[in-house]
Order: structure tokens, then C-alpha cells, then sequence
């Protein structure tokens, strides 16, 4: 397949078959069988128990609260309910659900934020990549890395709608939201969700591996450590290039200083 114009890493396998070291070499992957089949059901079973006041209608005509008094309306046009299981009111749902994604997709010191999707009749999502600095209480920032998408629909069929479209990969494949299936890929990542043309509901869970956002200088070390295990002379001629840099800015800083000042 085709990541941003290159040659991507895809595959598609099942659940059973996959480590978390395979998952973290795709860039866009399929798990069939994700959970055992009853697991699946009593999912389901849970989600569509939840009363209907409790679904959040996601477009872009409502506004959206993102901590400490922030509001803005959502930039991708898009029309779909969504169940927030970060909230307390769903934790019993959440922790039902969140041990089946926590092996493969829940590295060490990341997070795992966890959503699930309720698709009617006409419900669509515009091309967006999923890249997003999100936060979890209002205070803390965190970068999605990869994102998932349990699909929990018997007998969906491409012709229902309804479908994820990679607009990364050559020919725009469509991946059909069938059952018991997870759906993987890096962000961020160009894809949409075509309209459902079927008159039932397309359910799924779906969230993301988080990362706690880095500040410039430990982002900065983060890839010269990188480029030095990958190529130690590029990385030397780099750091040589910083050094240089901090002397420049030392020896300005100190002229300027002993320089007289003007009343």
C-alpha cells in the first residue's frame, strides 16, 4: 500500500496471529476475530443499552468543550453519534471494553482514549488524518499516535455505506465495517467515512494511543538520539552544527552586552 506517496507497511491478519511489535510496523492493518465471539456480542449488548440522551451528536454546527472554558466548533464536516468513554458516567462500559485494545495498542507511558460510534442513516465523516493534540481532564496535552476501530456490524455489506476510505493508499480502498474487525493505521492518516445508505445503525468503537505532547528541546533530543543510532556521522555533523549555533548566540548575546548604551 501507499503511505504519503511511498511504499507502506499493510497487512491483514487475525487477532490471534498479532503482536504488538507487528501492529507497530503498520501503517494501515486489518485483525479479524478481535475478540471472542460472545465478547463481541455482550459489547454490543452493553453499547446498545445506552440510552439515546446520552449519544453526543458530532457535526460541525454544534460547539465541543475542550477544558478549561475552551470552545470551537468542529473543522470536518461530518454527521454521527458519539459515546465519550472517558466520562464517569460510562466507566463501567469503559472498563469492560478497554483490557481488549490495551495488549496491542497501549505502549509504555501512553494512554488510551476510548470512543464508540453510532452511524445512522445518512451518517458520514469528510476527509480528516486523525492528527490532533487532545487533552483528557483540561490540563494535559497528548498526541495521537495510532488509532483503532472495533467494528461491531453482522452482515454489512459495501453496499450499506458507511465505509472507511484510505485516501492515502493508491485507488482509495474502502474497508467494509463488518464484524468482530479491527481496523489500525498511524496518524495521521488522509481518510473518510462514506454515508450510510442503510436504514439500521453502523456501531463501533474506536480511540486512540496517546503520547504526552513533548516540548520543542525534549522532541528535538528525542530525534538527534534517533539520527544518531541510524547514522552516527549525520548526526555528528548535526550536533557539531548546534554547538556552532549555541557559540554564535553566546558571542551575540555577550557584544551585545559590552556594547554602550545610549541614553
Amino acid at each position: 500500500c501507499k503511505t504519503d506517496g511511498h511504499e507502506g507497511h499493510c497487512a491483514k491478519m487475525e487477532r490471534a496471529e498479532a503482536s504488538k511489535e507487528m501492529v507497530d510496523e503498520m501503517d494501515i492493518g486489518v485483525l479479524t476475530n478481535f475478540v471472542p465471539d460472545q465478547k463481541a456480542k455482550s459489547i454490543l449488548s452493553h453499547i446498545k443499552s445506552v440510552a439515546d440522551e446520552s449519544w453526543m451528536q458530532i457535526d460541525n454546527k454544534q460547539q465541543r468543550s475542550y477544558g478549561q472554558g475552551v470552545k470551537r466548533r468542529a473543522t470536518v464536516d461530518m454527521d454521527y453519534k458519539m459515546l465519550d468513554l472517558q466520562l464517569p458516567e460510562h466507566q463501567a462500559l469503559r472498563q469492560e471494553i478497554e483490557p481488549v485494545f490495551q495488549e496491542l495498542f497501549q505502549g509504555p507511558g501512553q494512554k488510551l482514549s476510548l470512543f464508540c460510534g453510532k452511524y445512522s442513516h445518512g451518517s458520514y465523516v469528510t476527509s480528516h488524518t486523525d492528527g490532533a493534540v487532545v487533552t483528557l481532564d483540561g490540563t494535559d496535552r497528548y498526541n495521537r499516535m495510532r488509532a483503532f476501530l472495533l467494528y461491531l456490524n453482522e452482515e454489512w455489506t459495501p453496499e450499506e455505506g458507511g465505509l472507511f476510505t484510505d485516501e492515502e493508499d493508491t485507488g482509495h480502498p474502502a474497508y467494509t465495517p463488518g464484524w468482530n474487525t479491527v481496523l489500525t493505521f498511524r496518524v495521521p492518516r488522509w481518510h473518510l467515512v462514506t454515508p450510510v445508505k442503510a436504514e439500521k445503525v453502523r456501531w463501533s468503537v474506536y480511540g486512540w494511543a496517546l503520547e504526552p505532547k513533548k516540548d520543542f528541546l525534549e522532541a528535538g533530543a528525542e530525534w538527534l538520539i534517533k539520527k544518531a543510532i541510524e547514522n552516527p556521522a549525520l548526526a555528528g555533523i548535526i550536533f557539531v552544527l548546534i554547538v556552532l549555533a549555541g557559540i554564535f548566540a553566546f558571542w551575540k548575546w555577550g557584544a551585545q552586552q559590552d556594547s554602550p548604551k545610549k541614553d
